[in-house]
């Protein structure tokens, strides 16, 4: 996929099972003799028409014969070779309003059942998520807003929230296939990230925006289910995608987001709010000094005084998942990289430490565990049993869900908080000059 990034936005459900939720239950007959049964050569335009007060029969048999059009007409070509969101193509646009109306037809039949009319509500969200119709969209917030403040009522605020989360996630889609098409001969990271234009900078503020108000007040009240996320679950979610696409919106998104959350009565929202903090702490790491602590994985205590002089790889992981110096990841030519680098510089004054979270060693067999050349490796655990207040780096910096690394300098200061391998050959050769 050319741009990882749009791997972390969620498409809330399938075309396809959207397309086809309704399959199962076509089968009654129309109470109309002329109700046409599937597709026909030259599509007859009245069917786009959706009339009121007809049965639930009729709206079945009218989604039956425009979902079998849907099919029937060409599709879209992918943009790009495994894009994850569906592309419609002008002729099935055409039919996208009224299966969408068909669908929330269905949705307010009180003869189907709660399970039915909620798959046909996320259905005709669905397909109007595919065609961008997000005038659609927010047409239904209005009017599952009214029928709220009309009546207060658990179905109307649910459905104003997955509406409105999905316009959310519509919006955001569109900025990144924006970008991949500018950039397709190449990824966007973090490390480095896309020029966007005026008007991509704007909708990604106007998102950040309104996703840190919804947190701080949602307009309507509801309890999150399995279909619907609180809203700061949702910002959170969105985090590194801003912080990956520009990292001073991203920054300023973290911030707020904590700012908020933190004053929260809400247990679980505070708890959020420190991992945030944690993380805020951890990405201003660069230009501090760090002093490491705690037990070794031998027993005895980390000496970072015999440090000081030298260029510190020190690499967080959670587990013994890569048995390389530096690597985070089972990725066979940057292991290689890191391995050379490793070779190169250890003897000018290049220093490994690993910082890992499950290991309770001295044990027997963690040697087999350790990679050649081997490394000292701090252990959190050791560390937290001792009851000396060591610092736990993984808490608070947010350190103890993924492999992290950080450079530290000669002078105990901290360099960089997430180099790569390209980042750490051009901060090795910034370091060490004379090693060729």
């Amino acid at each position: 996929m050319p741009n990882h990034l749009l791997r972390y936005v969620c498409f809330y459900a399938s075309f396809v099972a959207a397309s086809t939720a309704f399959d199962a239950v076509v089968s009654v007959p129309s109470l109309r003799a002329d109700e046409p049964r599937a597709a026909v050569a030259a599509f007859d335009a009245t069917l786009l028409k959706i009339p009121d007060g007809e049965t639930t029969e009729f709206y079945q048999k009218r989604l039956e014969v425009l979902l079998a059009e849907l099919r029937a007409r060409p599709s879209a070509k992918p943009e790009q070779k495994g894009f994850p969101f569906v592309n419609l193509s002008p002729e099935q646009r055409e039919l996208t309003p009224a299966i969408a109306t068909v669908r929330l037809k269905l949705a307010d039949d009180a003869s189907l059942t709660q399970p039915q009319r909620n798959e046909c509500f996320r259905a005709a969200l669905d397909i109007l998520s595919a065609a961008n119709d997000l005038a659609a969209l927010r047409a239904i917030v209005a009017k599952e807003k009214a029928a709220y403040k009309a009546s207060p009522n658990d179905k109307s605020a649910e459905r104003v929230a997955f509406t409105e989360q999905i316009i959310v996630n519509r919006r955001l889609v569109s900025v990144l296939q924006s970008l991949s098409k500018r950039y397709a001969d190449r990824p966007i990271t973090r490390r480095d990230p896309p020029t966007l234009t005026p008007e991509e900078e704007a909708e990604l503020r106007s998102l950040e925006t309104e996703l840190v108000a919804k947190v701080k007040a949602a307009e309507i009240p509801f309890q999150p289910t399995d279909a619907v996320q609180d809203w700061a679950d949702v910002a959170v979610s969105y985090l590194s995608i801003f912080e990956g696409l520009a990292s001073q919106i991203g920054s300023s998104f973290k911030k707020e987001l904590r700012n908020v959350l933190a004053d929260s009565d809400d247990a679980k929202r505070r708890k959020i709010a420190e991992r945030l903090s944690a993380e805020i702490r951890r990405d201003e790491l660069p230009g501090k000094e760090l002093k490491l602590e705690g037990v070794l994985a031998d027993g005895t205590e980390l000496d970072w005084e015999s440090y000081r002089g030298k260029v510190v790889w020190f690499q967080t992981r959670p587990n013994f998942g890569t048995l390389t110096p530096f690597a985070s990841q089972n990725d066979a030519p940057q292991i290689a990289k890191y391995k050379e680098l490793y070779a190169k510089y250890a003897d000018a004054g290049l220093a490994v430490l690993e910082y890992n979270h499950l290991l309770r060693a001295p044990e027997k067999d963690v040697k087999q565990f350790v990679p050649e050349p081997g490394y000292p490796i701090l252990s959190r655990r050791l560390s937290a049993d001792a009851k000396k207040d060591y610092v736990d780096f993984a808490e608070l910096y947010a350190l103890e869900r993924f492999a992290q690394a950080i450079l530290i300098d000669v002078d105990g200061k901290v360099v960089s908080v997430r180099p790569n391998v390209d980042d750490l050959e051009k901060l090795l050769k910034e370091r060490f000059p004379n090693v060729k």
